[in-house]
């Protein structure tokens, strides 16, 4: 059994998904070659993009949409996962009690 929130080729090998990706790749890339540059990270640049394109396919498998990890920053391959997973969970908490306000 598969879950639904499992990132599935359906959602990664379209050109559509890799135009997002190469799109938000570019925004980072200037970026990231001032952080790799000042030394912070032992890494590659190709290294951090496929795990950019990895966290992003999380990210949209999961429904945050496009606008909200562009506006939060929620893919900045210069952040550590773990930030960015609490970026995620604080969006997800915010938008829980939003909804369920509007249920009341």
């Amino acid at each position: 059994m598969t879950l639904a929130t499992t990132p599935t080729s359906h959602l990664t090998a379209t050109p559509h998904f890799a135009q997002i990706a190469d799109t938000r790749w570019r925004y980072w890339r200037g970026p990231v070659s001032v952080y790799l540059a000042s030394g912070a990270r032992r890494v590659t640049a190709t290294f951090l993009q496929l795990e950019h394109r990895e966290w992003l396919v999380s990210l949209l498998a999961h429904g945050i949409p496009l606008g909200t990890i562009r506006r939060l920053d929620l893919d900045d391959p210069r952040e550590p996962r773990a930030i960015l997973q609490q970026r995620v969970d604080s969006f997800s908490k915010r938008k829980r009690r939003y909804h369920n306000a509007d249920v009341s």
